[in-house]
């Protein structure tokens, strides 16, 4: 109840300093697509570097954005909906259900929303009508970066990808394993394994569709770093996305 209230005093003062809202209807539901620029005077725009918060319910990751962001430059694009991980419609009388990070394509969203509850071909238009909304925010983007929280455990660590064919990783076994970056950038991947943070490679091409950000920016040669931490680790998911503050910027050099 505390972190929903924190995220809706930052909600509110978001609107207050010009934060832009597109209302995505999808059947008796809406969620909210909300972006905001980061710093609002700089005329330069936010250059081509996108922040992304999919999951209301990871509150660590947007404060930590939103912290990182007060003396930066950036486009933060959040989604504001049911409060918790995934995103709930109707159609025709029948309740539907999808995870937001799992919505950019539609070979993903099918197979997610059939794991979760239904799938059929309405409820399907429904969905891509959001990731069409989210990803047509991303105008031009040179660097996408997504901030997730896990929880303690499993199911997502980085034990998940040691020994998968489409992955590479360095490990720092001192680092709790919830805390780690992925990208799909090598040369990310070279600059964190030199700074010994646990960090994994979705290598380009590696063939598999779930539907997610990182598998649509990996098709599409779009830079991409995912900052994950567990949830509740503020700390050391700021320190992950600092030590990126100089190569972040050689992307707005191009």
């Amino acid at each position: 109840m505390k972190a929903l209230l924190t995220i809706a005093i930052l909600f509110i003062a978001g609107i207050a300093f010009g934060q832009d809202t597109a209302m995505v209807n999808l059947g008796d539901s809406s969620v909210q697509v909300l972006t905001r620029l980061y710093p609002a005077a700089d005329s330069n725009g936010h250059k081509g570097i996108y922040f992304i918060h999919l999951h209301q319910d990871e509150t660590t990751a947007l404060q930590v954005a939103q912290s990182h962001l007060q003396s930066r430059y950036g486009m933060l694009v959040t989604l504001w909906q049911s409060g918790g991980r995934f995103i709930y419609f109707s159609v025709g009388g029948k309740t539907y259900m999808v995870d937001p990070n799992r919505i950019f394509s539609m070979a993903g969203a099918r197979k997610n929303m059939s794991k979760l509850a239904y799938y059929n071909s309405a409820a399907g238009r429904q969905v891509k009508k959001l990731a069409d909304t989210i990803l047509n925010k991303l105008h031009k983007p040179r660097l996408v970066i997504a901030m997730h929280n896990n929880k303690d455990g499993k199911p997502l660590s980085t034990r998940n990808y040691i020994g998968r064919k489409m992955f590479r990783t360095h490990i720092n076994k001192s680092m709790d394993s919830d805390d780690f970056v992925l990208t799909t950038e090598r040369k990310v991947f070279n600059y964190l394994k030199a700074k010994n943070i646990s960090v994994i490679l979705e290598l380009p091409g590696a063939g598999f569709d779930d539907g997610s950000l990182s598998a649509y920016c990996n098709r599409r040669k779009i830079p991409y770093i995912n900052i994950e931490a567990q949830e509740g680790h503020a700390a050391e998911q700021a320190a992950m996305l600092q030590a990126l503050d100089e190569l972040i910027a050689t992307y707005n050099q191009h």
